[in-house]
């Protein structure tokens, strides 16, 4: 059984968060709770009235996914999309460099698992799919990873690139600043038996001229090659096409979309709870490219592109959607319910930023006729290495004394290794000391109270030498062990890097190339997608 740490302490107190992962009934926002698995053949119900472009649906993600290299396992789950009875398990994210930080890889893991435990529980074909967030155009967000150096500095790995500007990711292509890339990472992965094959099919997802969001894909593939999962490109015209009565109604009826989540979200407050979506009123939830990414303002009844200053009527901006679909993309706002036009969707993996703003929208899905499926929350994981694992058993640390205290973790051990007696008989002779000094300032006052201030400065002076004396002897203790200093950094950048989680810094690449496939295979045996706790993964040398 994995070690686990309450999710609490990475979240304030009042956290919608760690409410709705405590079982709070928060069904005023989220209807479901995960862990009601009635409500799973709720949803199954609910969808099994609804009707899916199911089979255009699947031509356009096997078409994707065999051009993304991507297993038979995978292609049979998306023949099997075409079951009227199928449903899926989604969760997206951002196209990161190389597969971006830890928390996508948990991410897809955790939609692998809850749909075959969904199956197995219901008896129904519940399929994984991952969503590429390929639409977005922020490329600062996804153009570099964050490794653990081979002399334990957290470095960074940034692709260049040319600065396209508000170009979604989709539409970016590599160029050959990419090899530049592979050798500066190459400098900083160990030397293993796996580390040449691992290399060569990551160079071979991310060659020049490949679409950056496609090379993502193929290399997310190859990494979970053997587990089923259909990932899904979004950007493409087939997708738009079936999205476009949910874009028109955002369009024609003036951000509905919008409505709902504002007055969703001041329910939100109400109850003290800290809004992720901050959406305010005259635009639409829509975004336009062409090439470039516009936002589209809602003006005296019309339509206008912020950038370029183009007015539209809405019958206009309709027409221009309806022959051009491909160039309209959702907001954060709109882009689960796109999702859930497409899927018949009985749960959605979130992170917990994620979650938060899900809870945002129960009334834009209402109002857009959409069933909202129930939200699942990602699995939080640390991964420990043998190395950092003897670190802690040799200073007799925790894992969460890195987390709660890792600005002073040098002086905590620090003083775990001088010996107690002698803080001790610094603390006896303070005592001793103080109440001499009281002593002394009351027969001065007594003399002469002007001679009260001076003894109480005097006494102070004294009570500060005792904390000189502690410090140096601290500073005496560091200076001895210099390697003391150098394993505490490295034990702080190994699980709590940059001061932030493990999962939100690292890429996978050092581990994989360290342990290979086994790392996979033992995050899919050791996470437990049912436990909201953050777990503690101990990984083992071979």
């Amino acid at each position: 059984m994995n070690h686990t740490i309450p999710y609490s302490e990475f979240y304030p107190a009042k956290s919608f968060v760690i409410d709705y992962l405590d079982g709070r009934n928060l069904t005023k926002f989220l209807p479901f709770h995960f862990s009601d698995f009635d409500a799973y053949q709720k949803i199954a119900k609910q969808l099994s009235h609804r009707s899916f472009p199911r089979k255009l649906i699947s031509e356009a993600l096997l078409e994707q996914n065999k051009l993304f290299d991507s297993g038979d396992l995978t292609l049979d789950n998306i023949e099997s999309l075409k079951d009227s009875e199928s449903f899926v398990v989604v969760g997206g994210q951002q196209t990161g460099l190389f597969g971006g930080p830890l928390y996508t890889l948990y991410k897809a893991i955790t939609v692998i698992k809850l749909a075959d435990s969904l199956s197995k529980k219901t008896g129904r074909i519940v399929l994984p799919i991952f969503w590429m967030a390929s639409d977005d155009h922020d490329f600062a967000e996804v153009n570099h990873i964050n490794l653990l150096s081979l002399s334990g500095q957290v470095e960074q790995i940034s692709y260049s690139g040319e600065d396209n500007g508000k170009i979604p990711i989709s539409a970016r292509n590599l160029s050959t600043d990419i090899e530049d890339n592979f050798q500066l990472l190459k400098s900083h992965l160990p030397e293993t038996e796996f580390r040449t094959s691992i290399l060569d099919r990551l160079e071979s997802a991310y060659q020049k001229n490949n679409y950056f969001a496609d090379s993502f894909a193929i290399w997310l593939q190859h990494v979970l090659r053997d587990y089923g999962l259909i990932v899904i490109n979004p950007s493409d015209k087939i997708f738009k096409q079936i999205a476009i009565p949910l874009f028109q109604k955002e369009i024609e009826e003036e951000s509905p979309v919008s409505k709902a989540v504002i007055d969703q979200t001041e329910a939100l407050v109400k109850l003290g709870y800290t809004p992720q979506l901050q959406l305010k009123g005259g635009l639409l939830n829509l975004f336009y490219h062409n090439p470039e990414r516009e936002i589209i303002a809602i003006s005296n009844g019309n339509l206008v592109f912020k950038d370029s200053q183009k007015q539209y009527s809405k019958s206009e901006l309709v027409q221009i959607l309806c022959e051009h679909p491909e160039q309209f993309s959702p907001n954060a706002a709109l882009r689960p319910l796109f999702q859930d036009t497409l899927f018949p969707t009985l749960a959605i993996v979130l992170g917990p930023s994620e979650l938060a703003y899900f809870a945002q929208l129960k009334k834009a899905y209402d109002c857009m006729d959409v069933i909202m499926p129930i939200a699942f929350p990602r699995t939080s994981v640390t991964l420990i290495e043998p190395k950092t694992e003897k670190i802690l058993r040799k200073y007799h640390l925790t894992i969460q004394d890195i987390f709660q205290q890792r600005t002073r973790i040098i002086n905590l051990v620090a003083e775990r290794e001088i010996p107690k007696s002698m803080f001790s008989s610094i603390d006896d002779g303070e005592k001793v000391v103080a109440k001499i000094w009281q002593e002394l300032v009351e027969i001065a006052n007594q003399f002469d109270q002007n001679l009260k201030k001076p003894a109480e400065i005097a006494k102070g002076r004294s009570a500060n030498q005792f904390d000189f004396l502690r410090k140096k002897l601290m500073q005496a203790a560091r200076q001895k062990d210099e390697t003391l200093k150098s394993q505490m950094q490295k034990l702080v950048n190994s699980v709590y890097p940059n001061n932030a989680p493990q999962e939100r810094v690292f890429n996978l690449l050092p581990f994989y190339v360290r342990y290979g496939e086994q790392f996979i295979k033992i995050l899919f045996e050791q996470i437990d997608i049912f436990n909201s706790n953050h777990q503690l993964i101990n990984l083992k040398s071979n």
